[in-house]
């Protein structure tokens, strides 16, 4: 808008303001990230340059304190800047205070007269300001600041003089209102990049874990194929792997997600295009597929690292001390995770502190063949089984031993399942393939591979009790 000052009040030469072009070069200051007093200051300067007998100030209102303080006063002196920062909301406070309390201009012509000035009027006198003007910044029926107008006459404003500032207290109410609009853009932004660059950074961490555990996984794959494992543990591998791929797909398609979602977010942020809401929505998404993808990974590394050490401990096979509950705890939940057509209910009846020094390897592919066994035998075509299992420290009179106890009240093995699984000639029967299993193996392993006897009795009550006692081994 063009605004014409009356005759009294020198402006530019043919009397004509631009106040829409200040406005326009505020608002771009604004989007480039200035702050409110950077972007008020050059409005107040550009006043000045064009009204020379006028010198100006803004002031804020500070609802926290009940008070105005300044926040531009690009030429002013000191003496009077001390006078009106930090100004009480009060009538009988200079010019701003009965401005910001009535929401109506508020004119003094002549400070030194003025009871609003009686502190003051000594200091006005020596730095040349005379008369005060003061227009209320009003945003949303609320005063949020005030515009002093400063001069060195004894002088009261024209109605045309009026006018003009009240027209520049509208602009300044207007670059108030978008600047707080934009610096919390601006700072919801920054907010959510700082955010999103901590995500991506979690995400190329998951994206490396995923590369090695496709990796890890390989070599599980390549030993199944490669190294005579039991029979019944090839199903329990094959279904971790299957599990852990599945997984790693999905993760894979989170990742593609994030990319795309990440790039529409800096393209509409280099356009300054997105509102607080895009923002949000934008950051919840990255957020909810980060998660799901970090749960999703530490599932398949978990799987995975479950599977590699049941494939470590059998083909290494290393002799060292071992909890006995531990193991046959975390041998339940494997088998109770992967064969999941029979859901095993079982009692663990053994001491915490209940360890022994064995080849765990071979003791692992024991607890593994028996407890699927008995399953198989003593609940053949149902979905369900109860098993209790116990162990105990004994001796033979010369070496510490171990006993060990599997029991169901399932059906009884047949006593013919039995006698060919525990003939003497079936280790020579089992070297004849490559990968056996069953009670036969059990046998073998625990015989040739601990040293130790294996029985299976017949429960009165129903149900089976398998025993197998083995000597403790020496470590390394």
């Amino acid at each position: 808008m063009y605004l014409v000052h009356s005759a009294g009040n020198p402006a530019i030469a043919s009397g004509r303001l631009n106040l829409d072009q200040v406005y326009s070069a505020c608002l771009e200051r604004i989007l480039d990230g200035q702050p409110l007093a950077k972007v008020v200051t050059f409005y107040l300067q550009f006043l000045e340059q064009h009204t020379t007998s006028f010198r100006f100030a803004v002031m804020q209102v500070v609802p926290q304190t009940g008070s105005l303080s300044l926040l531009a006063a690009p030429s002013l002196p000191e003496h009077f800047i001390r006078a009106i920062h930090e100004m009480k909301l009060c009538e009988k406070e200079g010019a701003c205070g009965p401005a910001a309390v009535t929401g109506q201009p508020f004119f003094i012509d002549n400070i030194a007269a003025h009871p609003n000035w009686k502190d003051f009027s000594p200091e006005m006198a020596e730095v040349g300001i005379t008369s005060c003007w003061s227009f209320p910044l009003i945003r949303e029926n609320k005063c949020i600041g005030t515009l002093a107008v400063t001069g060195g006459q004894k002088q009261t404003p024209d109605p045309h003089t009026i006018a003009h500032y009240q027209a520049v207290a509208v602009n300044l109410s207007k670059i108030f209102a978008y600047c707080d609009y934009q610096q919390g853009k601006n700072s919801a932004n920054w907010i959510l990049q700082k955010q999103v660059s901590q995500q991506q950074e979690e995400n190329k961490h998951l994206k490396e874990t995923a590369e090695k555990l496709a990796l890890k996984m390989a070599e599980a794959e390549h030993i199944l194929t490669s190294c005579p494992l039991p029979k019944t543990f090839r199903p329990m591998a094959s279904g971790l792997i299957k599990e852990t791929e599945a997984l790693l797909a999905v993760v894979k398609t989170t990742f593609s997600f994030q990319k795309v979602i990440t790039a529409q977010n800096k393209r509409n942020v280099s356009l300054k295009q997105l509102s607080r809401k895009e923002l949000n929505q934008f950051y919840n998404a990255l957020n909810r597929s980060t998660g799901a993808g970090s749960d999703m990974l530490g599932e398949a590394v978990r799987r995975l690292d479950e599977l590699s050490g049941y494939i470590s401990l059998i083909t290494h096979n290393p002799v060292k001390q071992i909890s006995l509950a531990k193991a046959t705890g975390t041998m339940l939940s494997v088998i109770a995770s992967t064969a999941k057509h029979i859901d095993i209910k079982a009692c663990i009846d053994i001491d915490p502190d209940c360890t022994s020094t064995i080849a765990a390897g071979t003791f692992t592919q024991i607890l593994n063949e028996l407890i699927l066994n008995v399953c198989h035998h003593s609940y053949p075509n149902r979905n369900e089984g109860k098993i209790w299992l116990s162990a105990s420290k004994t001796s033979n009179g010369t070496y510490p031993m171990i006993r060990y106890i599997v029991e169901d009240e399932g059906q009884a093995i047949p006593r013919t399942t039995i006698h060919n699984a525990m003939r003497p000639a079936a280790a020579t029967l089992l070297r004849r393939h490559s990968a056996p299993g069953g009670l036969a193996l059990c046998y073998q392993q625990i015989t040739a591979g601990l040293g130790g006897t294996m029985q299976i009795v017949q429960r009165q009550s129903g149900g089976n009790k398998i025993i197998f006692t083995f000597p403790e081994q020496t470590a390394g």
